[in-house]
């Protein structure tokens, strides 16, 4: 109980110092907004954190946070060395051993109509903005998975959870860091490409810190929307980082299952979905679903 004590206490003061630091060499205005309005909206994220030797899901522990506390705080994180029990979307099994980050947010989800569909693209803009500051030239592949040398690296998973009348996201992170994966499978480490380890606490407050900036960021755009100032940059941070636009794809509800069309992909829309010409020329945009690259 101690060891996971001070690997919380190191956690949190790894990412205090990192929020500094970015604060420092950010820019004034990211993507047209004050820094010091996107920093002060951001640092909720990981003010307060629960670091676990092995849970099931990290995301069910999450949970059961939110259902015990009466005054849950936003930001709140958990952390487990290794999940016994992980999955990502459809219910597909996820290896998490040790090694790897595994970790879920809580995120007050009150967002308006036209921002919650940025909200998954920048928890993915903030896990590839992370990767590269340790250069690692990871892509987003919509909605928010990444990948690298065409092998997944990490994924995002959001469930939503209603408790008196609020709703909440719970995001789910998984990084393959420094665990070893079974042979066979489509996937890669950070450790596997670079050659060296990452030490899990000072990946974890680098995860955080970036995790802060983009949630403060989506906040702050969301505020000058209100405001009725525009055209606002939404998608200017995934666009960044994402290699979606432009391939050609197959895309569905979940691809194992069932494929509902091919096409190329154009861009995104005002409210974040993802916008393909069919192969038969017509145009559609996803809210919703997955995709998988042809080309």
């Amino acid at each position: 109980m101690a060891r996971l004590k001070e690997q919380e206490r190191k956690i949190l003061a790894l990412r205090e110092g990192r929020l500094a630091t970015l604060f420092e060499t950010e820019r004034d205005y990211l993507f047209s907004c004050p820094k010091e309005e996107v920093f002060r909206r951001g640092a909720v994220v990981g003010s307060r954190i629960f670091f676990f030797s092995k849970l099931s899901r990290a995301l069910e522990r999450l949970r059961e946070l939110l259902q015990e506390e009466r005054a849950f705080a936003e930001g709140t994180v958990v952390m487990a060395e290794e999940l016994s029990a992980a999955r990502g979307r459809f219910e597909r099994p996820w290896w998490a051993s040790k090694g790897g980050l595994w970790l879920a947010v809580a995120f007050y989800q009150d967002f308006l109509p036209e921002v919650k569909g940025f909200f998954p693209l920048y928890m993915g803009v903030a896990l590839a903005e992370t990767l590269w500051h340790y250069q690692v030239p990871a892509c987003i592949k919509w909605v928010n998975d990444i990948w690298l040398a065409g092998k997944k690296l990490a994924g995002v998973l959001i469930e939503e959870e209603i408790l008196s009348d609020e709703s909440w996201a719970l995001v789910g992170i998984g990084l393959n860091l420094n665990n070893s994966l079974p042979a066979g499978l489509p996937a890669i480490s950070v450790k596997e490409y670079l050659g060296r380890e990452i030490p899990l606490c000072e990946m974890a407050a680098e995860l955080l810190a970036r995790l802060a900036k983009y949630y403060g960021l989506l906040r702050t755009l969301e505020a000058r929307l209100l405001r009725e100032e525009g055209p606002l940059p939404f998608a200017e941070p995934f666009l960044a980082y994402s290699d979606t636009v432009g391939r050609k794809v197959r895309f569905g509800i979940d691809l194992f299952r069932e494929e509902k069309g091919r096409g190329r992909v154009l861009g995104l829309d005002p409210q974040g979905g993802l916008i393909i010409e069919t192969f038969s020329g017509e145009k559609i945009t996803l809210f919703s679903g997955e995709i998988s690259y042809l080309d």
